[in-house]
């Protein structure tokens, strides 16, 4: 399979939480990152090439935490057999209409609280 991205994935080094908006239920934890993309853990199941809206808060050291809301057409959703919790989902997202600000925001936030992988 060839690569389609358009940067690496970065996995967080701390839980990074997903709210989808949605349902405004947590949607799981965020098990790698991309300005244009996200790989999801957790209990729901996506349609693929739904759209979901999520919430991301993200960590800054000086001013707390800043919230960004994303629009993330779902690739793939897979149950996860390999894992350590049982009826976990893992899901693949594309993000959608992100603006440069977001994704600016995005990179240097999680730029200390990420590494590739």
């Amino acid at each position: 399979m060839s690569e389609k991205r358009k940067t690496k994935r970065k996995r967080p080094i701390y839980y990074l939480k997903l709210t989808n908006l949605n349902t405004n239920d947590l949607a799981g934890g965020v098990l790698d990152i991309s300005p244009y993309g996200i790989k999801l853990s957790g209990t729901e199941k996506y349609e693929t090439d739904s759209i979901t809206k999520f919430q991301l808060p993200l960590p800054d050291a000086i001013q707390g935490e800043k919230l960004v809301t994303l629009n993330a057409r779902n690739i793939w959703s897979k149950f996860d057999t390999g894992g350590d919790f049982y009826d976990y989902y893992t899901s693949g997202f594309r993000l959608e209409n992100v603006k440069e600000e977001e994704i600016e925001a995005i990179e240097n936030s999680l730029r200390s609280y990420l590494f590739e992988g």
